[in-house]
């Protein structure tokens, strides 16, 4: 999306489940910038923030929240998502393309740093087709994107998988029947605090039908596009 862009992108703010799996994933964040402290690096006042940050994330991902009172109350008086510490992109929002070059939190910090790109060098108007097949990091892409105000997004609501899963999810396993359940592990937030899983709502609607053929979609879309000129 950084390759294509006009402009600069920031990026979604990310929930992630309370859990074992998000607490390994962010202490292991936590060494790679205290490595980077400790060579060379003390100074950089975003890796100081980022390590104050992730050991709150770390504190927060090992909060518990008792469920169980939903079977009794119907309600759940606890969250089990934790919020306000990252952004899909990691600690940062946004940085500048090579900002962390040599960093061993680089990823960390900002997972996009670890890609080669020239930022704003697409000139033209940007146009996104998506469809209600268009799921997860296709999904992610063209909210990126339209948030951002720097792409039109013409087509279908898209199918709305949402955030999905970091490094395989987190297992669980029925007790009865043994079945392994995959479960999302996050939560993407819009630019207008909406979760990503309600799907991208085009700029530009076109009415395709479930009845049109390959040529019929195309008619509506070159109409679409022609309109908008």
């Amino acid at each position: 999306s950084r390759a294509l862009s006009p402009k600069p992108l920031h990026d979604q703010r990310l929930s992630f489940v309370k859990s074992d799996h998000w607490t390994k994933q962010l202490e292991d964040s936590l060494k790679n910038v205290e490595a980077d402290l400790n060579d060379g690096h003390k100074n950089d006042p975003r890796l100081r923030d980022a390590g104050a940050k992730l050991r709150q994330a770390v504190a927060a991902s090992k909060g518990h929240c008792d469920a169980d009172q939903v079977w009794v109350s119907g309600k759940l008086n606890c969250s089990l998502l934790a919020n306000g510490f990252m952004f899909a992109s990691g600690i940062l929002p946004y940085a500048a393309p090579g900002s962390f070059a040599g960093y061993k939190s680089r990823d960390d910090l900002f997972y996009p740093g670890r890609y080669s790109y020239t930022e704003s060098a697409n000139l033209l108007p940007l146009y996104v087709l998506a469809d209600s097949n268009t799921w997860s990091a296709a999904e992610y892409f063209a909210a990126l994107l339209r948030d951002n105000h720097a792409a039109t997004v013409v087509g279908e609501l898209t199918g709305g998988a949402g955030c999905g899963y970091t490094d395989d999810g987190i297992p669980a396993q029925l007790k009865n029947s043994k079945a392994d359940l995959k479960m999302s592990d996050c939560v993407r937030l819009r630019a207008d605090g909406s979760d990503e899983v309600n799907g991208v709502t085009p700029d530009v609607l076109i009415p395709w039908a479930k009845r049109d053929s390959p040529y019929q979609r195309a008619r509506k879309l070159v109409n679409a596009l022609s309109s908008l000129r």
